[in-house]
């Protein structure tokens, strides 16, 4: 079914002195709706064109053509436009802020400084009445004879015991500070003594280069003759050591290690039975003798003494003979 209605769309501006015959129309009234429509249609898309070719063409721009294409364009163009509204406001919000707080440190630097003035003159004249108040005293004391001045020994408490062996904690910790307090100045001395010494340890034992100059090689040399260092009169000759932060002692500022020592000395190495290894010798070793971890045979033969002798037998003196 064709419908001869004209809508809004379809309505086009004649132009003055253009003339329409009514009963042409009449007579031919789908042809010239047909006619019309189609050009309405022809201008409206001219007019898009103009406005399309207005704007900078994108080749990267996408142009929805369908509906489905043109509702989702529209939900997301108004996705960001409300994320780009909400990124403005916050934007300025926080310029507002920061411009408060600009204000406010300013002010509050201001009424900082100013207290601090004031603390400042207070302090000054707590001093100087302070002062005024020792130069009073000094007076006060010259005109009073130095027997009334002075200050009365308190006796020492009786129950703290000079060395004590034993008993409540208070009583020894007043033991100690007396003990501090008698060998302080030795204390201090054995201190630095003992930091000195482990200096002059680590700088001993540390990795260093010792150079000896040959004088008379490639110079003349003699009485009044000054010796040149050169490369060829050179003999530089590298000690090996053990660097500060290798050393033992490192972390440990109360003792000092020797690390040229060995930890045992070669007299006192056991030689290995013969037909053991070192391995084989310490699991023997390690191998436990309990009566719970073997026979009863085994057990008795391990605890077997060197030496044995029966109930009531005499047993004679032990006598050394030199040989």
């Amino acid at each position: 079914m064709v419908v001869n209605k004209i809508s809004v769309a379809d309505l086009v501006k004649f132009e003055e002195g253009d003339r329409i015959d009514i009963g042409e129309l009449e007579e031919n009234k789908e042809s010239v709706y047909a006619a019309v429509r189609e050009e309405a249609f022809d201008a409206i898309e001219q007019g898009r064109r103009k406005m399309a070719k207005k704007k900078d063409e994108d080749f990267y721009e996408i142009i929805p053509s369908t509906n489905l294409e043109k509702s989702m364009d529209r939900i997301l163009h108004g996705e960001r436009k409300k994320e780009s509204r909400a990124i403005v406001f916050e934007k300025n919000l926080k310029y507002e802020f920061d411009k408060k707080m600009r204000r406010i440190k300013r002010i509050k630097s201001k009424t900082y400084r100013r207290i601090r003035r004031q603390s400042k003159l207070k302090s000054k004249e707590a001093g100087e009445e302070k002062e005024g108040e020792d130069v009073h005293e000094d007076e006060r004391q010259k005109r009073i004879p130095d027997i009334l001045l002075k200050e009365i020994e308190e006796p020492e408490d009786e129950k703290t015991p000079i060395l004590s062996f034993g008993g409540d904690e208070e009583e020894e910790d007043g033991q100690e500070k007396l003990v501090r307090l008698a060998f302080k100045d030795d204390m201090e001395e054995n201190e630095k003594a003992f930091i000195k010494e482990k200096a002059e340890t680590v700088e001993k034992e540390a990795p260093r280069i010792e150079e000896t100059v040959l004088p008379g090689w490639g110079e003349w040399a003699g009485p009044g003759l000054e010796i040149v260092k050169t490369k060829s009169n050179t003999i530089r000759n590298v000690v090996e050591g053990i660097k500060y932060s290798n050393r033992k002692d490192f972390n440990r500022s109360h003792v000092i290690i020797n690390e040229n020592i060995s930890s045992v000395d070669k007299k006192f190495l056991a030689e290995l039975p013969f037909g053991y290894t070192e391995g084989e010798y310490n699991e023997k070793i390690d191998a436990s003798i309990s009566r719970e971890r073997n026979t009863l045979r085994i057990f008795r033969k391990l605890v077997r003494t060197k030496t044995g002798y029966r109930n009531g037998e005499v047993i004679e003196p032990f006598h050394y003979n030199l040989e």
